[in-house]
């Protein structure tokens, strides 16, 4: 035993060490919470009016996690206050002054809220955000304040009323807004223009003016994404920009190119050639592309070398004239597709026999006699092999 608990402390003072300070990281699935506390937006509310509440769970003293979206809620007192399946979960609604027993229950442990309910009328509606600047296709969530008078009391209270309102834009081609259940008060811009936005409930409005702007840049995306190019093929690029209200432009001409490995594919930066990304050399390079402050695009351009077919010398047999002579030997690669290369600098060349003949240092493909004999000269290209005969008289 005395192990064990050794063991326990040795571990939580490693994790401790580790920055661990006790609090989950998720949710505890393995046991249910050892008690419950429920929050309401507002314990006091106008007949005809909605709270939500919250639920946390108390697990041993340890720690507290928000499980509102476990609980099952239920009204002891329906006609005062219930919940509607029409709306959120853990939203209420007030039918009739008087005071209701609501209580939430997650597996299987229960706890209760009071929420009283009064016979406050209201007296004025306050819209926020007052004057917001959207940019076409963006949203915008308003709230609503209301401020009520409680007439056996006298007291004044406020109260959060915008899933109680009806909203109304009054000019619904500029924005929207919406009075759907989980999305109350959220406009959305829909062409350059302005809208009064309007909250109503029980006689009383409130406003805010909605401004909303042309629509504005929000992504950058590279076609195609990703490129297969040979050396010295070449491969135009595209970059789209999609807009707030959903539409697409190319902004291509508009856009930064830069290659992250210019000495395999470069990309064109210039009036003529934006986006024309050209294989230089075998390997791998990202194509950035930069609009604007939007974050960069990018394109991934593989690059092999050509399909080479055959290799070719210029002349198959090369007698010498004297042991002053030198021969110029040059190699051509052709190419799958047809085209060709003096590959003469990048072959490598050998003689069978240098005692006949010999390679010109630092000149490839440059032959001298050394004395009377026939030998062969090879050219090797990317595993291709051609040969030539040499003649010493």
């Amino acid at each position: 035993m005395f192990n064990l608990i050794c063991s326990g402390l040795l571990m939580i003072a490693l994790l401790s060490g580790c920055g661990w300070d006790g609090t989950p990281t998720r949710h505890n699935d393995l046991s249910p919470p050892t008690s419950l506390e429920i929050v309401a937006d507002s314990s006091t509310i106008a007949v005809n009016t909605s709270t939500r509440l919250t639920v946390k769970g108390n697990y041993s003293g340890q720690y507290m996690l928000d499980i509102t979206d476990q609980a099952v809620w239920e009204s002891k007192n329906r006609g005062v206050a219930d919940f509607s399946p029409d709306a959120s979960p853990n939203q209420v609604f007030a039918r009739a002054d008087g005071t209701a027993i609501l209580t939430a229950t997650v597996r299987g442990v229960s706890a209760s809220f009071l929420l009283k309910v009064s016979q406050a009328t209201i007296t004025s509606l306050t819209v926020s955000p007052a004057a917001p600047s959207i940019a076409s296709g963006l949203n915008s969530q308003f709230s609503v304040v209301g401020t009520f008078l409680d007439p056996t009391t006298s007291n004044v209270t406020t109260q959060n009323l915008t899933d109680d309102v009806v909203w109304v834009s009054s000019a619904p081609g500029v924005a929207s807004i919406s009075n759907a259940a989980g999305s109350k008060g959220r406009a959305q811009g829909l062409a350059v223009g302005t809208s009064t936005i309007s909250a109503t409930f029980g006689g009383v409005s409130g406003s805010a003016l909605l401004t909303v702007t042309a629509p504005v840049a929000q992504s950058l995306a590279i076609a195609p994404a990703t490129v297969n190019l040979t050396v010295g093929e070449n491969k135009n690029l595209v970059a789209t920009a999609t807009f707030s209200d959903g539409t697409t432009q190319d902004v291509t001409a508009t856009t930064v190119w830069t290659s992250g490995a210019a000495a395999i594919a470069t990309v064109g930066d210039s009036a003529a050639d934006k986006g024309k990304v050209t294989a230089v050399a075998n390997g791998n390079a990202t194509i950035t592309a930069l609009y604007g402050a939007l974050p960069a695009a990018t394109a991934t351009v593989t690059v092999a070398d050509k399909v080479l077919e055959s290799l070719a010398l210029n002349a198959v047999t090369h007698t010498f004239s004297s042991f002053a002579e030198v021969a110029d030997f040059t190699a051509t690669a052709n190419y799958k597709d047809g085209t060709k290369e003096d590959v003469t600098a990048k072959a490598t060349w050998t003689i069978d026999n240098s005692g006949i003949a010999a390679l010109v240092s630092g000149n490839p493909g440059q032959v001298k006699p050394v004395t009377s004999g026939t030998t062969i000269l090879r050219a090797t290209y990317r595993g291709i092999t051609q040969t030539a005969t040499l003649i010493v008289p």
